[in-house]
């Protein structure tokens, strides 16, 4: 396309313009046996690239089958890593129930160590007590013993006063019976005495 030029309305037009023509170069005549061999060498390179477009599409997978496989992979790793999950928590759970476990753990052996100190502590206050008690009881056998000297000194004593003021009393007694014998046979002879002969009828 060619735009014509514009002039004033007076001008007239130049339509004298040849328009340009494209030129193509010439085409080469070529022989048959060339276009025979050019033709087979364009069959074989299609269908070589066939081939390979063969070889490509045989030797990539489907895609369902990829869309499975990992799906399967998938479902797979959640299940592992919900294990691994549950695995951590029921660790954590056992840890601090360990944690518990070993405080109360500690909790009762220092129970069982008072309960030792109170056992030790009672086992020496009956040790004690018992030692107390059998002193106390041979302090007892010795007070008793002491009061069974001293009765016995007492009584010694007590005899020994008995005796000695026994023998006067009983010499004074002789004494006094002696006297009362005498005095009776004075008396006696003082008496008149009786006729012993029978009284004289009348």
């Amino acid at each position: 396309m060619y735009s014509l030029p514009t002039s004033s309305t007076n001008s007239p037009l130049d339509l004298d313009v040849k328009p340009r023509l494209t030129t193509y170069p010439k085409k080469e005549e070529v022989s048959d046996d060339e276009s025979s061999n050019s033709a087979s060498d364009t069959d074989d390179s299609a269908t070589a690239d066939s081939g390979s477009d063969d070889e490509f599409f045989n030797s990539a997978p489907s895609t369902s089958a990829d869309d499975d496989e990992d799906t399967k992979l998938i479902k797979k790793l959640i299940k592992s890593l919900q294990s691994t999950l549950t695995l951590k928590k029921k660790l954590a759970d056992s840890h601090a129930a360990a944690k518990i476990a070993e405080a109360r753990i500690a909790e009762l052996e220092q129970q069982v160590e008072t309960l030792k100190e109170d056992v030790v502590l009672v086992s020496n206050q009956r040790i004690m007590a018992q030692s107390q008690k059998l002193t106390f009881e041979l302090e007892l056998e010795t007070v008793k013993d002491e009061l069974k000297k001293v009765k016995r000194e007492l009584d010694k004593e007590r005899r020994k006063a008995v005796k000695k003021e026994g023998e006067p009393e009983k010499v004074e007694s002789t004494k006094d019976e002696s006297k009362k014998r005498e005095s009776k046979k004075l008396y006696q002879s003082m008496k008149p005495r009786r006729s012993t002969r029978p009284p004289s009828a009348a």
